[in-house]
């Protein structure tokens, strides 16, 4: 076996958390600076989202369940997913401000 053919064995067998820890590595650019705490919570929850979120997103949108669009959705939800994160807590700190204004 060459070593094109174990790539591609590789990539088959692995390529969904490859694909999804890449994406969120590469997504700690996006964001400003880190401490190493805050970027591997970064990277896992990129990761772990895009792991459990990837076959979903494919079933719901009827995307081909092949290795190579599988691959390419787990990188972008890897990519996302933790840019999602501090959007969230920015919706529901200010919901909670709004709801506590209204409350005086």
């Amino acid at each position: 076996m060459g070593f094109s053919e174990a790539a591609t064995a590789l990539l088959i067998k692995y390529g969904l958390f490859i694909a999804s820890l890449v994406g969120s590595i590469l997504s700690l650019s996006l964001l400003r600076p880190l401490t190493r705490q805050q970027a591997a919570w970064a990277v896992a929850t990129g990761f772990f989202t895009a792991i459990f979120t990837t076959d979903l997103v494919v079933a719901y949108f009827g995307l081909p369940a092949a290795g190579d669009s599988r691959n390419g959705v787990a990188y972008l939800i890897g990519l996302f997913a933790m840019n999602l994160i501090p959007l969230g807590k920015k919706i529901a700190q200010a919901l909670t401000r709004n709801y506590l204004k209204g409350a005086e």
